[in-house]
């Protein structure tokens, strides 16, 4: 989770994010002392694995990377309020025990890949105020878990045209 969490650092500028308190990532590889537990808005499950990461608000810019899809553990993920540009990786489709996503009040664009919508344990899903292309696939019927003012909330956002 460490390679992940240093890749989600470096592409969305985390040298200029409002808050980074012990986001030690300097090496390529975890250092011996490493407790992703301590990274600010990082929540880990029993098991140690990254469980939440709540970077809302926190003046990230640039781009997702493509190793977030290796976060297998990973159940909430806010990111909204911030300023991420380019499209939402396909990777995210790995991301299968993904409950709560949050992409709303950013940058994005393009489409939504296809692969998002075959996470079948997705309860919230906001992405409104963003830049995406094209309307609601019909794919998003895949969401059964989805709550339905979320939906509503999607449905009315003014994310896709």
């Amino acid at each position: 989770d460490y390679k992940a969490l240093r890749a989600l650092y470096y592409s969305t500028n985390g040298d200029n994010w409002k808050n980074k308190i012990n986001w030690d990532i300097q090496s390529v590889n975890p250092p011996p002392t490493c407790d992703l537990s301590r990274f600010q808005g990082v929540i880990l499950n029993s098991l140690g694995r990254v469980q939440l990461i709540n970077l809302g608000q926190n003046n990230l810019t640039g781009t997702l990377p493509v190793e977030i899809g290796q976060l297998e553990f990973l159940n909430t993920l806010w990111l909204n309020q911030n300023a991420i540009t380019g499209s939402v990786p396909k990777e995210f489709g790995e991301l299968q025990k993904l409950e709560r996503l949050a992409l709303s009040y950013n940058q994005f664009s393009g489409t939504l890949p296809p692969e998002i919508f075959s996470i079948k344990t997705i309860k919230e899903f906001s992405l409104e105020v963003n830049k995406f292309e094209g309307g609601i696939p019909n794919s998003i019927s895949n969401f059964y878990l989805l709550q339905v003012e979320i939906f509503q909330s999607f449905i009315t956002a003014k994310c896709c045209t």
